[in-house]
């Protein structure tokens, strides 16, 4: 299963999982870009996401996620902007 399956796989028992409202905040507009090493990065929409999922929802995320995959997986969760100030001050090889 490709990550953009998993992480459709995950949206769906979430939604089920947290109220309405909460899901449409906090979980909607995020996105499972990579899982390397049993560490998950998910990109959000803004940093209040990161520091706000970490503290009020990361068990749920692991749980949900080991039920989908049965591994027990660390999650970074990171804004696009991250992203991109990552790429463009890579070294190049």
């Amino acid at each position: 299963m490709d990550v953009e399956n998993i992480w459709s796989v995950f949206l769906e028992k979430i939604e089920t999982k947290v109220k309405p409202v909460l899901y449409q905040t906090w979980f909607k507009d995020t996105k499972l870009i990579k899982i390397d090493n049993d560490k998950a990065t998910i990109i959000v929409p803004y940093d209040v996401h990161k520091k706000h999922l970490k503290e009020n929802y990361n068990d749920i995320v692991k749980e949900t996620f080991m039920e989908i995959t049965g591994k027990v997986i660390e999650f970074e969760y990171v804004t696009e902007d991250e992203i991109i100030k990552e790429e463009i001050e890579e070294p190049i090889k």
